[in-house]
């Protein structure tokens, strides 16, 4: 699968301090993004330490597989991912109860992992992932968080998005769900994962599918331009990867 990519995150209109992250290692097909949550720098520490586990743990788990058959690297990759993410939980949790300061630290994440000819995704919290396809955005990713939680036990639209908080994260809780599954990905598909500081400033998942349509080197810069000039006080993190063969 031929692959081109473009990455950037940015504290957004407000200047304030950066808790998201990215993580971006094209050698092992492994994009991501994290958004921190947590008092002073609480969200930063959480999202830094998911990017070096996250990343640290599959690197070493691809390694380990990478003379396995297909079919069997296909469940591995899976398990990986989840192994991946539990161990970033731990860490996570781990660090806000040995630091008093640190309580409450957690953080989303997002990643995808592209592996030969199957592309798979690991999400956990309200981060997003797109794909995005003849000029239109389909949000693959589900949110975790309180107002996709009240819109899907009936509440109207508009008093759900009222709603603030997670209902999934790591570090939020020992026990961790994370949701994995393949996507495919076709030439000409390209793959947009964003922090909500960047889709809760658009107006809709259609804007997004116009900024995407622009040159590669182009949607990045765009995506965040565009964030700051609806107003967007929070952190913009957004990674662009592109299926050219």
């Amino acid at each position: 699968m031929l692959l081109r990519y473009d990455a950037g995150t940015d504290p957004g209109a407000a200047g304030r301090e950066n808790e998201d992250a990215l993580l971006v290692a094209p050698d092992i097909g492994l994009f991501a993004v994290f958004d921190g949550v947590g008092g002073r720098l609480a969200g930063e520490i959480a999202s830094s330490t998911a990017v070096e586990v996250i990343g640290a743990s599959l690197r070493a788990g691809l390694g380990a597989i990478a003379q396995a058959r297909l079919e069997e690297r296909r469940e591995r990759v899976a398990t990986l991912l989840r192994d991946a993410f539990a161990r970033a939980n731990a860490t996570i949790r781990r660090l806000g109860r040995d630091d008093a300061g640190l309580r409450g630290l957690c953080t989303t994440a997002t990643a995808l992992l592209v592996d030969d000819a199957r592309a798979f995704v690991a999400h956990v919290g309200d981060s997003r992932i797109y794909r995005i396809r003849g000029g239109h955005a389909q949000q693959l990713s589900a949110d975790h968080n309180l107002a996709a939680w009240a819109r899907q036990g009936g509440h109207a639209s508009e008093s759900a998005s009222r709603l603030s908080g997670l209902t999934a994260a790591l570090g939020l809780r020992d026990a961790l769900a994370t949701d994995v599954f393949e996507v495919e990905v076709d030439v000409g598909d390209r793959l947009i994962l964003c922090t909500d500081g960047l889709y809760a400033a658009l107006a809709g998942d259609e804007a997004l599918a116009r900024l995407a349509a622009a040159p590669l080197e182009e949607v990045v810069p765009r995506a965040i331009a565009e964030a700051h000039a609806r107003g967007g006080e929070d952190n913009v993190t957004v990674v662009v990867v592109a299926r050219e063969g």
